[in-house]
């Protein structure tokens, strides 16, 4: 059941806009520093996600739930893509993504409305940030044939990070039988 369970309480809504407000002040509206360090990360998130280094994927469709502004999806290779989230992005932002060819969605991954089945799905460093991390799987696993995910786990709550996620969760979410790759805690 996607809509319950232990650690997945939805927030109350000024909780996760609060969430919100601090994540739209850490990144900014512009290039600054953080991003350069987000896309840092990144590389590390894709080769724990099991990703070519030079994220070549060929045709395959790709939708990146909680894209951010440096979307791992600006310097892959795909056959169309998409990136859903909360935050809004310059137009600078969104041209950067027009030009990767990257469908940019403004909208919570909850209420987010899938224009097509992807090939893989993709989440890195966003299950915390979002309202209703039961609502968000369930759409994840809705969405793609793969999926692709990076999330911290254990990790005490902030007002930055409203949850706090379990491997136990994860295994509930997608049992173990079926998961191809697979690291905790590393």
């Amino acid at each position: 059941d996607f809509h319950s369970g232990p650690h997945c309480a939805p927030p109350s809504p000024d909780v996760w806009e609060v969430a919100q407000q601090r994540e739209r002040d850490w990144w900014g509206s512009e290039p600054n520093p953080r991003w350069q360090e987000e896309i840092g990360k990144q590389q590390t998130y894709a080769r724990l996600m099991g990703l070519p280094h030079d994220l070549n994927m060929g045709n395959k469709t790709i939708l990146d739930v909680g894209c951010g502004p440096v979307s791992m999806l600006l310097r892959a290779t795909h056959g169309g893509a998409a990136g859903v989230d909360p935050l809004l992005m310059s137009e600078e932002t969104r041209a950067k993504y027009a030009q990767a060819r990257v469908a940019l969605y403004h909208a919570k991954a909850e209420d987010f409305q899938l224009p097509q089945r992807f090939d893989e799905a993709w989440m890195y460093n966003c299950l915390q940030h979002v309202d209703e991390p039961n609502k968000v799987m369930g759409m994840l696993l809705q969405s793609a044939g793969s999926i692709r995910i990076f999330e911290w786990i254990d990790m005490t709550p902030d007002p930055s990070h409203p949850h706090t996620l379990r491997v136990e969760q994860f295994e509930r979410w997608i049992p173990p039988d079926q998961w191809s790759y697979s690291i905790w805690n590393v």
